[in-house]
């Protein structure tokens, strides 16, 4: 009788091992999963955007959007962009400082704002991708502490060729304000007051 309670014992207590260290197991992947979630809060994510301006001009913007610094930051592009399609090697933004240059820190909601060309010299039949590809690739690596991140974000201007630009409303009733003082303008030289 004892030999079978010991063996009872025995397999009693595999199992109860047996048990914890399956809980053992899932609290250490709870543990590192939520360390992962705390580092991708934490964390500083480089990001690129197009904005169009109402005058139909074109800048990339480059930015901080976490909410801590971006470390050693270098920023590389696979082509020329020349801004405003002006073929000159000063126009050329590959060449320019922050894509040279390491950026000990880019704090969060920083922004770098480079103008790209306006929307006539990128979808007109004068158009010339060599000076103003309409695709392009940023590769940003920084670092936050020890961990180090490695960004590719791809810059596909081709979606916006067939756009309609929205004025801001108070765009749009400035530049009706602006239209009614040439106007007055006008009638005032016409009349020999001005």
């Amino acid at each position: 009788m004892i030999e079978f309670l010991t063996a009872v014992l025995v397999i009693v207590t595999a199992l109860y091992a047996f048990i914890t260290y399956k809980i053992l197991m899932a609290n250490q992947q709870s543990v590192q999963s939520m360390k992962l979630q705390y580092i991708s809060y934490i964390r500083p994510y480089v990001v690129t955007e197009i904005y169009i301006a109402t005058n139909a001009y074109f800048y990339l913007k480059i930015k901080n959007a976490g909410v801590s610094n971006a470390e050693n930051l270098k920023l590389n592009i696979n082509k020329s962009f020349y801004t405003l399609a002006k073929n000159r090697p000063e126009e050329d933004i590959s060449k320019r400082y922050e894509f040279n240059n390491i950026i000990k820190s880019f704090p969060p909601k920083s922004e770098l704002v480079i103008q790209l060309a306006h929307g006539s010299q990128l979808y007109s039949d004068k158009y010339d991708e060599g000076l103003t590809p309409l695709q392009f690739q940023i590769t940003a690596q920084y670092n936050y502490g020890i961990e180090k991140f490695n960004e590719e974000l791809n810059i596909d201007l081709k979606q916006y060729e067939n756009m309609i630009l929205l004025r801001e409303p108070i765009t749009e009733e400035l530049h009706k304000m602006n239209e009614l003082l040439k106007e007055n303008l006008n009638q005032l030289r016409n009349k020999n007051i001005i």
